[in-house]
């Protein structure tokens, strides 16, 4: 890699698809706007009122946020991914990133099995079945 990037100055990208190697580790220790990012509600009208406690907004806000961060990093690996089809045309690299490759692709498989498992096995019922006793 180092070849290469002393060779060429690396792969040449309008958009860098993945995060840059000094947001890790730097004396920067706030949050980021996917991290922060929350919805809000600071006065329901009154017949939701009742029905949408403070509580069960802030249910919801976390269930959001974890949804939210799960997406986000599914699109960081697809990003990820992107970068890896880019460099498949060094076939010097290929041999040497193997196990990064199959290590993405193992983490992207989990993200999108763990995305739909969210959505679709645990709230979609649950939505379903409150839907069902409300009306």
């Amino acid at each position: 890699l180092d070849e290469l990037h002393a060779h060429d100055g690396g792969i040449q990208s309008h958009e860098p698809k993945t995060p840059s190697r000094h947001v890790y580790g730097g004396a920067n220790k706030g949050l980021t706007g996917v991290e922060a990012f929350m919805l809000d509600f600071h006065k329901m009208p009154f017949p939701l009122s009742l029905i949408l406690s403070r509580s069960t907004i802030r249910n919801y806000q976390l269930m959001f946020r974890h949804l939210f961060f799960a997406k986000h990093v599914e699109r960081r690996l697809v990003g990820t991914w992107l970068d890896h089809q880019m460099i498949k045309e060094y076939t010097s690299l290929r041999k040497d990133m193997g196990k990064t490759y199959c290590l993405r692709q193992r983490m992207l498989h989990f993200m999108q099995n763990f995305v739909y498992y969210m959505m679709f096995e645990v709230i979609e019922p649950n939505f379903l079945q409150m839907e069902s006793e409300i009306l």
